[in-house]
């Protein structure tokens, strides 16, 4: 599902995912909800669902708790490449269930994987990859942030290279941010990933925008 432009290189992979309109087949939609949930995880008894991992013991995603004893979890390390990978807390998954709705697969899918340009710690924001990454500490409004490599958002410094899940909101001028469930500190960057609402679509020059990255 997911479609990749790859820019500069190997270097710049943007998983649109949901495209357009962040509403692909599993994605959540772009609006003050905080609620990036698809239909229920396993709706149905089978298919692919999206959520935020809010517990364990089985895995809890978005409440709901998954049988996941036999299923397998990657996450993407460079444009297209999977590995195996642990589940965490904050991540947004993409689960994919069995008939019975027994999970089969989880894909651990950030929302931006990339360089910290700058961070507003009264604001309680920062941007990564030309994104605005919101951070929540209201569990009223959706998962609370939860940190990895840091206590705080205080502990961010700029160049920091970190994966950011979150849930795709909307601003009152209706700008698409990230209300960030986990933001964890990387060590170095093989590829750098963006998912966001496109804008400003030239056919001339051949360019969009995901928040402020061209």
């Amino acid at each position: 599902m997911n479609k990749k432009h790859v820019l500069h290189g190997a270097l710049l992979a943007l998983s649109l995912g949901a495209a357009v309109a962040l509403q692909g087949c599993n994605g959540g939609s772009a609006d003050n909800t905080a609620s990036g949930s698809s239909a229920g995880v396993g709706s149905g008894g089978s298919g692919y669902s999206t959520g935020t991992v809010t517990g364990f013991g089985s895995v809890v995603v978005d409440g709901v708790h998954i049988d996941d004893r036999n299923a397998t979890a990657d996450s993407e390390v460079s444009g297209g490449t999977t590995e195996p990978a642990d589940v965490k807390l904050g991540q947004r998954v993409e689960v994919e269930t069995s008939q019975d709705g027994v999970a089969k697969a989880i894909h651990v899918m950030a929302e931006v994987i990339g360089l910290v340009q700058s961070v507003d710690s009264a604001g309680q924001k920062l941007v990564v990859a030309g994104q605005t990454v919101l951070i929540n500490s209201d569990a009223n409004k959706g998962p609370v942030t939860v940190y990895d490599g840091y206590s705080a958002l205080a502990d961010i410094q700029l160049s920091d290279a970190v994966e950011v899940h979150g849930i795709p909101v909307a601003d009152t001028a209706g700008a698409v941010q990230i209300q960030a469930s986990r933001i964890e500190k990387k060590t170095a960057l093989s590829f750098v990933r963006v998912s966001s609402k496109v804008s400003s679509l030239s056919a001339g020059s051949k360019t969009f925008m995901l928040g402020s990255l061209i």
